[in-house]
């Protein structure tokens, strides 16, 4: 009798890293299957952004020349999807949709975040610039009102 027992053990990004300063974003789930019966999983990997807005949507273990990779009976497998197309900034979320063969569909998250340090460089100055000119506008203002 054909048993397909299956579960994600885990997924993360590569070296379980939270903090990244620009794409790609390798993301990595580990597979077991306990049963007797190899199967192929598939599904979708979406990442959403802090307010919970798609960003992208990536196929898991998509179909390759030879079939995609199977998880063989009594086995653990590493599956790899990678994030790396457009320009990413701030706290993300990766939501695992995966179809286990007979032993249904899993769901997993993952939170990371991008931030560019030169970026995050430019927006300290340009605060920084801003709020030393508030305080010169100020200063200027106390000083005109006292000359009155």
């Amino acid at each position: 009798k054909a048993i397909e027992q299956a579960d994600v053990v885990s997924f993360s990004s590569e070296g379980e890293v939270k903090k990244y300063d620009k794409l790609p974003v390798t993301l990595v789930t580990k597979i077991v299957q306990c049963g007797n019966r190899h199967f192929k999983p598939n599904g979708t990997v979406t990442i959403k952004d802090m307010f919970g807005k798609e960003v992208a949507s990536l196929a898991f273990n998509p179909g390759t020349q030879d079939g995609g990779g199977n998880v063989l009976p009594k086995m653990t497998r590493s599956f790899k999807t990678t994030w790396d197309s457009g320009f990413a900034f701030g706290k993300y979320s990766a939501v695992l949709d995966v179809r286990l063969g007979g032993a249904g569909i899993k769901t997993a998250t993952y939170e990371f975040w991008v931030m560019p340090a030169g970026l995050a460089i430019l927006w300290i100055i340009i605060l920084i610039v801003v709020l030393l000119i508030l305080g010169l506008l100020i200063k200027n203002m106390m000083l005109a009102m006292k000359k009155k």
